[in-house]
């Protein structure tokens, strides 16, 4: 075996493997790492794997894989990082797939145990793991594969987000060998040492940052893996609302995103109804009353997540309330109130046919008619302590024109004893051909009698009657006629 450094005089005799005038015939030079393999015959152990680290001293025959002068066919020399691999034959377990690196020299786990030859071809090494064909009495010629490093160093970590720790797990195959050292390296100079299963480290600026991590066997074997990991600026999530208490009628929650840094964000708004809105901004209106939960999620990358909550009140529309006062009327003013008032509400009324004389916003308004004869309206919306406005509920009032002394006597119209307390005769010699209404109204303009007035008599019996002043109206052919009744 020579070697050159491509001069004449620079080329030599660099070893004689074959003592004499022999040849050892080297051939199939492959480097790997700092060592280079190379086949050779050395008169005593056939053609065999040699291996060189450039010094005679360094020179030696790997392993006689196949005992004796027969030679073990080393083919498919192939480099995976510090290890080469090749098949060989052995004598016992046929051609099969073997590796070393210099000092050790193993076969690789058999395809196919058993003396038959499994003939490992075409081994091609992509990343750390070397794929191969070889034959199988079942399969055929298959592809196959080996991971090449003494171990698969790996690692996982949680979320990445700045001045947050991030938790790194060593997520590392040791296939079997006891693990005795691991060493996590962050960058700007910090190295962790720790044999725990996770470890957390704190970036306290979002960007791209580089973790390695190195693990040493029993074997002293030492594997790394190294990933950029980028981290994110963490997210601040907050949100204002127009206004976070409304009623049922017309609500309307206009929520405004004030997350930072907004323009990363993927936003996540739930609203305590079920379903999920992905909008920027939130809006939502609620279809009943009720007390509910707004969640916004903001999330930066997978798993770097703020989240913010607040409660939003939709207020019952209030209940319809009642008027309460006369349907019909003969004084110059009335009073009128609602059912149930509620002390913090407010109360509009509307008057048409008269005006209010006072309880503008109050339960209770006191009305000054207009001269009747008139049909008013009054109406009354509540407006509760919440704000919220109910339905407007509406009274029409007949405003009567007051009774007078003079009214029966204008058309000879007599109603006798007046006062009275038992009975009272009303006689009118206009009314014999033609009958004619009797009503009788309280002081408060109710109606407290019906009659018909028959060939121009009718007697009144008030017996019944609470004393007081009375108005008795008698109506025929559209006309009213009224006289103002004592009763004691």
């Amino acid at each position: 075996m020579y070697r050159t450094d491509g001069t004449a005089s620079g080329t030599e005799l660099f070893l004689d493997i074959a003592s004499g005038s022999g040849s050892s015939n080297p051939t199939k030079f492959v480097v790997v790492d700092t060592l280079m393999y190379f086949l050779a015959d050395d008169g005593s152990n056939g053609n065999e794997l040699w291996v060189t680290n450039g010094t005679t001293a360094g020179t030696y025959l790997v392993k006689d894989i196949q005992k004796g002068s027969i030679s073990s066919n080393v083919l498919n020399m192939t480099s995976a990082g510090k290890w080469l691999y090749f098949s060989a034959n052995d004598g016992v377990n046929g051609q099969e797939l073997w590796r070393t690196n210099g000092k050790i020299t193993t076969m690789v786990q058999e395809v196919y145990e058993g003396s038959e030859s499994t003939n490992p071809s075409l081994l091609t090494l992509h990343n750390d793991t070397l794929y191969f064909t070889a034959d199988h009495p079942e399969y055929g010629n298959e592809l196959w594969y080996v991971y090449t490093k003494c171990m698969k160093v790996n690692f996982k970590y949680s979320q990445t987000c700045a001045a947050t720790p991030v938790e790194f797990t060593n997520t590392s195959d040791s296939f079997g060998r006891k693990i005795t050292d691991i060493a996590w390296d962050f960058g700007a100079d910090t190295l962790v040492k720790t044999m725990n299963k996770t470890t957390q480290c704190v970036f306290h600026t979002s960007g791209k940052y580089q973790v390695n991590l190195i693990v040493t066997n029993e074997d002293g074997c030492t594997e790394n893996w190294s990933d950029s990991i980028t981290v994110f600026e963490k997210p601040k999530a907050q949100f204002l609302v127009n206004n976070d208490s409304q009623c049922i009628t017309n609500n309307m929650f206009s929520l405004t995103n004030k997350s930072t840094p907004i323009k990363a964000l993927k936003h996540q708004w739930t609203y305590g109804v079920g379903g999920i809105d992905t909008l920027k901004n939130g809006l939502k209106i609620y279809a009943a009353p009720g007390i509910y939960p707004v969640k916004l999620v903001e999330r930066l990358g997978m798993y770097c997540i703020d989240s913010v909550m607040d409660t939003l009140v939709v207020f019952p529309k209030p209940v319809d309330v009642n008027i309460v006062g006369k349907a019909t009327t003969l004084l110059a003013q009335d009073t009128f109130n609602v059912v149930v008032a509620k002390n913090k509400s407010v109360y509009n009324w509307v008057i048409t046919g008269g005006t209010k004389l006072s309880g503008g916003n109050s339960s209770q308004v006191v009305i000054k008619w207009n001269t009747p004869p008139v049909t008013a309206t009054v109406k009354v919306t509540e407006t509760d302590s919440f704000g919220c406005l109910g339905t407007q509920k509406s009274k029409t009032v007949t405003v009567q024109k007051p009774a007078s002394t003079n009214d029966f006597e204008s058309v000879g119209i007599q109603m006798y004893p007046n006062p009275a307390s038992q009975k009272v005769h009303i006689f009118s010699p206009l009314f014999f051909v033609k009958n004619a209404n009797i009503l009788v109204m309280n002081a408060g303009g109710s109606v407290v009698h019906k009659g018909i007035m028959i060939a121009g008599r009718y007697e009144l019996n008030c017996n019944n009657f609470a004393a007081g002043i009375y108005a008795v109206m008698v109506e025929i052919d559209g006309k009213q006629y009224s006289q103002k009744l004592i009763i004691e």
